[in-house]
């Protein structure tokens, strides 16, 4: 039977978290992924310490997102760490921090191969999980051209090379390992902690290369993908092949698997697409349908035009798709 769940902002009052949470139960949601950023865990621990217990007398599971951790994965970048330890950093080949940028921002990003950014990440998650979290969800892993230290020394040891003269094939096939090493590491790490939790990530369709290695991760639970059409600016049928696609390969490792529908940066007159792209998701019959995000997103950077609109017309594609609203 198909389950659902929507990413959810949070807060840190209780007040708060009982009315939305509320409401996402009543609509008919199973669980949600709490965007937790590492100013969360250092300034607003009560969006961690109070969702679970919320939730869970809602009914609904939790999946904590460390959402933009290190400035390195999906969304909501701003990172304490990278301030704190620049060293961290991933690097050019000239030794220039590597940056990325997003519609109004430019920025530097922390490497998954340097150590400190798996120490941090335990810190953080060991937090969630005494929080009473059930499990995690290691958003939008990707290849990051890298040359600091940590990734030249583990190329070195593992392709018996140097990095910076190595082929395109052989570098290619270290970013990839580095996607897998890091969602195997952090899953494999959060099962030794206690019993059940659920370990899962979404890698991005323009990272598909490495979704079969990804699967391989036996600490690994659920593997699923986004495919933001109007991000992207393409037609809603390029959403079919890559999540038929996903759910093949996740269900070859035996893996949940799911499928993200956009709610975050619709723009108006967009928002009916949200139904068909609905239709589209649950015909590659995945085990999970999540939405990015609840409400829209509404009052982030990354909201829709018209957010009341884009979520109605979120909730009438999942309905369509098979949620159903819980009474009182």
């Amino acid at each position: 039977m198909m389950k659902f769940g929507t990413a959810y902002i949070g807060s840190h009052r209780r007040g708060v978290l009982e009315a939305e949470l509320g409401d996402i139960g009543k609509q008919g949601f199973d669980e949600v992924i709490l965007t937790c950023q590492e100013n969360d865990f250092i300034h607003f621990p009560g969006k961690i310490t109070e969702t679970p217990k919320v939730a869970h007398d809602l009914g609904l599971r939790v999946l904590v997102n460390l959402w933009g951790y290190a400035c390195a994965f999906g969304g909501g970048r701003i990172s304490r760490l990278l301030s704190d330890e620049p060293e961290v950093m991933a690097m050019n080949r000239d030794g220039s921090p590597y940056t990325v940028t997003w519609p109004g921002l430019r920025m530097h990003v922390g490497c998954t191969n340097q150590p400190r950014i798996y120490e941090r990440a335990r810190e953080f998650a060991s937090t969630a999980i005494n929080a009473g979290a059930d499990g995690f969800f290691w958003d939008e892993p990707t290849k990051i051209d890298c040359y600091c230290d940590a990734c030249k020394r583990i190329f070195s040891e593992r392709w018996n090379g140097d990095l910076l003269q190595a082929s395109e094939a052989d570098r290619l096939a270290f970013r990839r390992w580095s996607v897998s090493h890091w969602v195997g590491e952090m899953s494999r790490w959060v099962k030794k902690q206690k019993d059940g939790l659920e370990t899962s990530t979404c890698v991005m369709p323009s990272d598909r290369d490495a979704w079969e290695e990804v699967a391989r991760e036996k600490g690994l639970d659920s593997l699923g993908t986004d495919t933001y059409w109007l991000l992207e600016k393409r037609p809603i049928e390029w959403i079919e092949e890559p999540c038929r696609s996903l759910v093949e390969t996740a269900r070859r490792h035996g893996k949940i698997s799911h499928l993200w529908l956009q709610c975050w940066r619709v723009p108006r007159g967009s928002e009916s697409e949200l139904v068909e792209a609905s239709r589209e998701l649950a015909s590659a019959a995945p085990d999970r349908i999540y939405v990015w995000a609840y409400e829209g997103q509404v009052g982030t950077s990354e909201t829709c035009d018209d957010c009341a609109k884009a979520w109605h017309c979120a909730l009438e594609g999942l309905r369509a798709a098979g949620m159903k609203p819980r009474r009182k």
